[in-house]
């Protein structure tokens, strides 16, 4: 009976043993195929970017930067403004929803 259970266990680790060896295999060549992928769009675009901005002398260069943080503000502002005004709208329906409950339908019930 001892030496069953020991066949057995032996057997568990090497199975596990295996496992863990395939797992790690599994994981290099997932890190390998992300690492050979192509980067996506927006990276790509930042890559550029930064390599013109690192092609440009002294004074265009810090003019280029000022642009830039400019142009990246004045978006982030646009996208800011539109989420408030989003929920600015979500608030001003839900009390007109509220007041429209409690001024039109408990009319509706008293009647």
């Amino acid at each position: 009976m001892a030496i069953i259970i020991a066949n057995l266990e032996g057997i568990m680790d090497r199975s596990s043993d295996s496992m863990e060896e395939r797992f790690r295999q599994l994981e290099q060549e997932v890190a390998t195929a992300i690492s050979d992928s192509a980067p996506p769009k927006v990276a790509k675009g930042w890559q550029r970017l930064t390599i013109w901005v690192n092609g440009l002398t002294g004074t265009t260069k810090i003019a280029a930067v000022i642009m830039i943080g400019l142009a990246a503000f004045a978006v982030l502002n646009f996208l800011l403004k539109t989420v408030m005004a989003i929920l600015s709208l979500a608030v001003m329906g839900v009390i007109a929803y509220i007041l429209w409950q409690v001024f039109f339908a408990s009319n509706k019930e008293n009647t």
